[in-house]
């Protein structure tokens, strides 16, 4: 599998985020990881991105953060439009989501949904999820 230029991840929680690294950086599947600790600061970060070029192919955000909390997050990437403007995988990582979290998750339509603890097959899933996106829309154009 060709590596991911860039993965973000978005968790208060550092030692989520080191852990999750370690898995990606075990597989070998990515050249840049990112790390954020709430939904603002990875929105600054993917600001960022679009100005070097470089917007994550694949980002794993958390449910629960201070500050803003993943739906907030959701909700503020897609009035950014960045949803529509770049085949990035969207997957919120968390240990348990009710029925009105799933339901909220299946309105966004964008995102995807995997509990925690993180697995390796998880992430060769999301990041080949991504692979497959970026192929139909270069059947489309």
């Amino acid at each position: 599998m060709q590596k991911l230029n860039c993965v973000l991840l978005i968790d208060d929680d550092w030692v989520t985020n080191y852990l999750h690294q370690l898995i990606i950086t075990d597989l070998n599947i990515a050249h840049q990881i990112h790390c954020c600790s709430n939904g603002q600061e990875a929105l600054v970060f993917l600001e960022q991105c679009i100005h070097k070029e470089l917007f994550p192919e694949l980002i794993l955000v958390d449910r629960r953060m201070p500050q803003m909390d993943g739906f907030e997050f959701l909700e503020a990437y897609m009035e950014n439009g960045y949803h529509q403007k770049h085949t990035t995988v969207v997957a919120m990582v968390t240990i348990h989501m009710n029925a009105a979290d799933l339901a909220r998750l299946q309105k966004l339509g964008f995102v995807e949904y995997v509990e925690r603890p993180l697995k390796e097959d998880n992430i060769l899933g999301l990041a080949e999820g991504y692979y497959n996106r970026r192929n139909q829309a270069s059947n489309i154009v």
